[in-house]
């Protein structure tokens, strides 16, 4: 063994070894990144191969060198699509990661090492072996045959395409440059190496690949170390992009669609792949059942943000969407996106709170609170406009007696059925609230006294002609009512409510079941029970 082997074969050991620590490290290492076991194959078939180089080095016979160049190529076939495959885990690209697209990687390899293990019967892989004359230290040379052009392509794609990705995903992290450039490193440096070897341009036909070899591995151990390539790896875009629970469409200036997630897709199904390239008018149009959600998307009021109700068949969803520019790396506008946070929880309980903080939960009416919050907003309006204003408080009669002869739930399905009596009769502008117990009040805008009086007889006259049915009988529920209206531009709505009560004190007093105003009509008006 003269002294150039033996520097070639230390180096050739120096990468073998550096290429198994790191095979170890990635082995042992904890750590949730799913690429994992790709690398770790990396590295053992690269250590596969430089051992395999190194011992072809030592062979003194051409048999030994078919033998350790069969042990290579476990390594030279199977390194490229691992390679392949720890840049796809790398850059989160899920949709390439089926088991039948990983299978299929290995096909071509493991032909590969099939036809060379069995290059003798048939000389698809190598045509002849034999010395090469005046190197100065033995080495063996090759005539490649076809199936050797095909390995060679294969690899070179792998390793091309893996190049290509990671060039991708530069642009995509600027946070993780280092990781990318390690990896690009163990890409381009054996592409480049296996390509002069190719085309015979290195000394003495040597493959370089296992020196350089030493340092890609070099790159990845400094990765690892410096920036935890293995144990923190960035997520791909399109995987951020495709998992965000919330919607996001991408427009450009002319507003025609250039993209969009799952999650705008499943609230608005227009949005497809033959769509691209449309405006948001053309894809309202071709939309059924979602016209109003895109009608307000395409509105330029939600660009401060706007929460919107979007109802499609019988399924109501609420959304916050926000609009932001997009900015190119001088800052000018190339677009906007939309994001559509679903919020339908949200709006949904605060609709339930805001309907228990306004209405009365037995009777789902207006609460007295906020009944007089809203009356004298309406008051106030009807005063401005010149109109009338009445109201009316309604008692039930002997409501305690329904309860003592009953119970409190027929006192309470007593109540309500009440109020679905009065519903029938009142305008849609009536306010109608409950205002304590067993009485009710009813505040009625542009109206006259008389007109309030027809609405409350005609509630009256309905009660008493509709009993409640209880279990095998039917209770008689009538009501008393006092009415008031505006008389004086002086009057507030405190007055009005303190008028309508003392009337309705005034129809308890003459027999109940009747409605009595605050200044009685004509006698013949009054109606008795």
């Amino acid at each position: 063994m003269n002294s150039i082997t033996i520097v070639l074969l230390t180096l050739v050991s120096i990468s073998g070894v550096l290429n198994l620590l790191m095979g170890v490290y990635v082995g042992t290492i904890k750590t949730h990144f799913t690429g994992k076991w790709a690398f770790f194959g990396v590295s053992i078939t690269a250590s596969i191969y430089i051992f395999g180089f190194a011992m072809e080095l030592v062979s003194q016979t051409l048999p030994e060198v078919m033998g350790w160049i069969g042990v290579e190529y476990i390594g030279i076939a199977f390194c490229p699509p691992l390679s392949l495959l720890a840049v796809l885990h790398y850059t989160a690209m899920e949709r390439w990661l089926k088991r039948k697209v990983i299978a299929s990687l290995f096909i071509i390899p493991s032909l590969s090492l099939i036809l060379l293990l069995t290059n003798s019967w048939h000389h698809l892989f190598y045509r002849s072996i034999y010395w090469r004359e005046g190197a100065p230290y033995k080495t063996a040379d090759v005539v490649v045959g076809n199936w050797y052009v095909v390995q060679g392509c294969y690899t070179f794609g792998c390793l091309l395409l893996a190049s290509l990705i990671l060039i991708g995903q530069w642009r995509k992290t600027p946070v993780y440059r280092k990781q990318v450039f390690a990896m690009l490193i163990g890409q381009l440096l054996p592409i480049a190496s296996a390509f002069l070897y190719m085309i015979g341009a290195t000394p003495y036909g040597m493959d370089p690949v296992p020196f350089v070899l030493t340092l890609t591995s070099a790159c990845y151990i400094w990765a690892m170390k410096t920036t935890g390539m293995i144990d923190i790896a960035p997520i791909a875009r399109d995987f951020i992009f495709e998992s965000m629970r919330d919607g996001v469409i991408v427009l450009d200036p002319l507003d025609r669609l250039v993209d969009y997630n799952r999650a705008a897709q499943r609230i608005v199904p227009v949005l497809c792949t033959p769509h691209l390239g449309f405006t948001l008018d053309k894809l309202k149009e071709m939309e059924a059942g979602g016209r109003n959600l895109l009608t307000r998307l395409a509105s330029s009021e939600l660009d401060g943000g706007q929460r919107i109700r979007w109802e499609q068949q019988e399924d109501i969803r609420h959304y916050e969407v926000y609009v932001a520019p997009v900015l190119n790396r001088r800052g000018d506008a190339i677009g906007r996106m939309m994001t559509l946070l679903d919020v339908t929880e949200a709006a949904v309980s605060e609709e339930r709170l805001r309907y228990l903080a306004t209405h009365d939960g037995l009777t789902r009416i207006l609460s007295r609170t906020f009944f007089l919050e809203q009356a004298e907003q309406l008051y106030q309006a009807c005063l401005y406009e010149g109109k009338g204003f009445s109201l009316f408080l309604l008692d039930i009669d002997h409501f305690k007696l329904v309860n003592d002869t009953y119970g409190h739930f027929a006192g309470d399905q007593a109540l309500v059925h009440v109020v679905q009596i009065c519903q029938r009769h009142l305008p849609e502008a009536a306010l109608f609230a409950r205002y304590g117990g067993e009485e009710l009040v009813c505040a009625l805008p542009r109206t006259s006294l008389s007109g309030a009086f027809g609405i409350a007889e005609a509630i009256r006259t309905d009660l008493a002609h509709s009993p409640l049915p209880w279990e095998e009988e039917e209770i008689t529920v009538t009501s008393s009512f006092g009415l008031a209206t505006v008389q004086t531009v002086g009057d507030s709505l405190a007055d009005l409510l303190q008028k309508a009560d003392k009337a309705l004190y005034q129809a308890k007093e003459r027999g109940r079941n009747r409605v009595c105003p605050a200044i009685l009509p004509p006698a013949s008006t009054e109606s008795r029970g």
